[in-house]
């Protein structure tokens, strides 16, 4: 028995932060789908991203959903020096 099986070339893409979705229109977020790869990419990270992240794509077959979290270690100012911890 032989099957053939068309894949919907379009895929939408959305991607959310602790259930609110993302406005990827502003210089905060780079986002692009490239060979079945989505990305996100934040600039300027901050306290405020904290927190989990998902990606949903969706075609005419379904949906498929990814999540991660992002936790934020760095530096912080201690009268007037920048302290590692």
């Amino acid at each position: 028995m032989e099957r053939n099986y068309v894949m919907s070339p379009y895929v939408f893409v959305s991607r959310f932060h602790e259930d609110a979705e993302l406005d990827t229109t502003n210089d905060k977020y780079n986002v692009w789908y490239k060979h079945g790869l989505a990305m996100l990419n934040i600039h300027e990270v901050d306290m405020d991203d904290v927190g989990q992240y998902a990606c949903v794509a969706t075609n005419r077959l379904g949906a498929c959903t990814t999540v991660g979290e992002l936790n934020i270690q760095g530096s912080r100012l201690i009268s007037g020096f920048e302290s590692l911890y």
